[in-house]
């Protein structure tokens, strides 16, 4: 268990891991993944964790832009941010793994109460609820008083970020507004921010000590937990409340969806169309005899689709048309477009015509992905 401790602490992440253009390497840390897959009890997990949409947007962007894009800079510099939290996040899953398998475990749950708010991981336990918000931040962390605000010091200097002490208390009072509303049982609620790297030092001011109650590191995670349990809780919930509970979060979860076009001002004309080919990286792939066939390399794929309209997904819109799927991957048959998005079972509506498809959930992007990344099914015969 230390030698996943070590390997989680120094890989750079936990799944196949894109390069700067959002291309996946060919090669994956099967330690990790073995690790993260099946260390947490899979009946904890209420709520799984997964590659955040805004990641996927950034690389998604990165593959479908110019490489002479002016926008490029400030898109990798984006994505190392984007990375660097979610690597943070699945570290903190290892320590996780050592909680009491009574409690129910949520991640990246999106609720709204007055307004949206997200919460990097929930524990729901009998007797109470703790709200995390996960920090992967390398250096010195000062926690200042008088400004409320957080300052990185690093050999490169110093830097300020938003107080996230001021975040869990906010999704505290959000929390408890929804419970109340949805007539739950009044759970304490305790927020928590957690520094996922342990060599990251945590300081404050003279008389702020209290804060060292709120922020921990992740390893001190399954201590602090056991701590919250009352020796006499008034309010423990039973099996059945718990389900309760659980289901109506995970109904009331709403992932978000924003424009990445629109956020950084690019385009669609911008964007690279066309079915890119997994060998030479090049959008010009034909389909021929149920194959998709590269005119540069010669390279061949049975699948080199689902990237391509995963990428309209993520780059257009949440919904797509059997023409505006066609006009993005440069493909003129109307009957096979069809048959290729059915195969994806994807959520539709409308009548065959007008047919809308729609964006895969949260699980079944893991899905996808997956199935693009199975040696199993290689393209090549």
């Amino acid at each position: 268990m230390y030698f996943y401790k070590i390997l989680i602490s120094l890989s750079k992440s936990p799944y196949f891991i894109p390069d700067k253009r959002g291309n996946p390497y060919k090669t994956e840390n099967k330690i990790l993944t073995k690790y993260h897959s099946k260390e947490v009890n899979a009946h904890m997990i209420a709520k799984k964790r997964v590659v955040p949409l805004k990641i996927r947007q950034l690389e998604a962007l990165l593959r479908r832009l110019p490489q002479n894009h002016l926008k490029i800079p400030l898109i990798e510099q984006e994505l190392i941010k984007r990375r660097t939290g979610y690597r943070g996040e699945k570290n903190v899953d290892y320590h996780i793994s050592f909680l009491p398998d009574e409690y129910l475990i949520f991640h990246g749950l999106r609720l709204v109460h007055q307004h949206p708010f997200q919460i990097d991981t929930l524990i729901l336990a009998p007797s109470f609820i703790a709200a995390a918000e996960i920090k992967n931040i390398s250096g010195t962390l000062y926690f200042e008083k008088h400004s409320h605000q957080l300052i990185r010091q690093s050999s490169k200097g110093e830097d300020g970020f938003s107080n996230p002490l001021l975040q869990v208390q906010r999704h505290k009072v959000q929390l408890k507004g929804w419970m109340e509303k949805m007539k739950l049982p009044e759970l304490p609620i305790d927020p928590l921010v957690i520094i996922s790297s342990n060599s990251t030092i945590v300081k404050t001011s003279t008389g702020n000590e209290r804060i060292y109650k709120t922020v921990i590191h992740a390893e001190q995670l399954p201590g602090k937990l056991e701590k919250l349990r009352p020796f006499s809780p008034s309010l423990i919930l039973t099996s059945k409340e718990m389900n309760k509970v659980k289901r109506l979060l995970l109904k009331n979860h709403e992932p978000l969806y924003t424009s990445i076009l629109e956020q950084y001002s690019i385009s669609p004309d911008e964007i690279i169309r066309g079915v890119q080919c997994p060998e030479c990286q090049l959008y010009a792939m034909s389909r021929i005899h149920g194959r998709w066939i590269c005119p540069a390399c010669a390279g061949e794929s049975k699948k080199a689709h689902i990237r391509a309209i995963l990428d309209y997904f993520l780059l257009v819109d949440n919904s797509v048309s059997s023409q505006k799927c066609r006009d993005f991957l440069l493909y003129d048959s109307s009957r096979n477009i069809h048959q290729l998005l059915s195969s994806l079972n994807l959520q539709s509506s409308g009548t065959t015509k007008n047919r809308l498809y729609h964006s895969p959930s949260e699980e079944n992007w893991e899905d996808l992905e997956n199935l693009l990344n199975t040696p199993a099914l290689q393209d090549k015969p």
